[in-house]
């Protein structure tokens, strides 16, 4: 009989994920101040998204949220990084939440009980860029795409750095002055949270 997160992670490698794996998730490190990280210097995406800061989860209550689950899994695309630093990584950062999203709804016909997507980068620019407001953050607003959407990793302040030493994925910043011969690929990454 196929166990529950055998199925899910062959689902996620049909998806197409460069890899995925799963961890307890009590292995999922929450810092206060990587949340903060959004404000300050302000993230272009900060306060435009039911799922960036402030208005998503706040860390001390997503640590909580997190002691429900029993096991996370984690998955990557690795992405060259000249598209990590060009206007097309929006559509690799558009993958990771739909994967996310997907592998959320697979879990629970996987066996899990429940599940829980999170995904890299903000939904706001990815989905809604186009429009000025979010519409979930509009009195009796709706989300736009919330089979899609997925909260911030980062805006509930999880260390993936962490996360991708423990997976031995190597991980550096991709910035504008990052030069892609030296570091020519790196990756978005996303987390699924389980509940047996």
């Amino acid at each position: 009989m196929t166990q529950p997160g055998d199925c899910l992670l062959a689902c996620a490698f049909q998806s197409g994920v460069t890899d995925a794996q799963l961890i307890p998730a009590a292995a999922v490190t929450v810092e206060a101040r990587l949340a903060q990280m959004c404000r300050e210097p302000a993230c272009p995406a900060y306060g435009r998204s039911i799922n960036c800061p402030p208005y998503v989860m706040r860390p001390e209550h997503f640590r909580k949220l997190l002691q429900s689950f029993g096991q996370a899994l984690v998955f990557k695309f690795d992405t060259a990084t000249e598209i990590l630093q060009s206007a097309a990584r929006h559509a690799v950062a558009r993958r990771v939440h739909e994967t996310a999203a997907a592998l959320e709804m697979q879990a629970v016909v996987c066996g899990y009980r429940r599940a829980r997507g999170l995904a890299a980068s903000s939904c706001k620019r990815i989905f809604c860029d186009e429009y000025e407001h979010c519409l979930a953050l509009t009195e009796g607003g709706r989300c736009r795409h919330p089979d899609r959407a997925k909260p911030s990793l980062s805006g509930l302040g999880v260390d993936f750095t962490a996360l991708t030493l423990i997976r031995g994925w190597p991980l550096s910043p991709i910035t504008r002055a990052t030069i892609p011969a030296e570091i020519p690929l790196r990756f978005k990454a996303g987390m699924v949270l389980l509940a047996s």
